[in-house]
């Protein structure tokens, strides 16, 4: 489950209207002192912002997921049994969405 990517964090870098079309905007996603390019010409800010979170998020969920295992591992006799149930389907959720991050599915 090594993750492969660049190690954030990112950031979102506006160069203003694209070369080609003025009514878009160039975005770039960076990283690092260099501001080394991760992806470029993302042309909506939302989707730049949400690329430029993904290695937070990546390890969000990962701690999420492993918290929940580690709950359910010392205390799923004491947890009501649905909740049990919701947090076995939470992980699998968080797994799955891991691993298509690292390029699994």
């Amino acid at each position: 489950m090594e993750t492969k990517f660049t190690k954030g964090p990112w950031t979102v870098r506006d160069f203003g209207p694209h070369d080609n079309n003025s009514e878009l905007t160039r975005l770039e996603i960076n990283y690092g002192i260099d501001q080394e390019c991760i992806c470029d010409t993302v042309y909506e800010l939302p989707d730049a912002h949400l690329i430029a979170a993904a290695p937070e998020l990546y390890e969000e969920l990962t701690e999420a997921a492993a918290g929940m295992t580690v709950i359910l591992d010392e205390y799923r006799d004491k947890i009501r049994p649905h909740w049990v149930v919701s947090m076995e389907e939470d992980i699998a959720r968080f797994s799955a969405v891991l691993a298509k991050a690292r390029g699994e599915l």
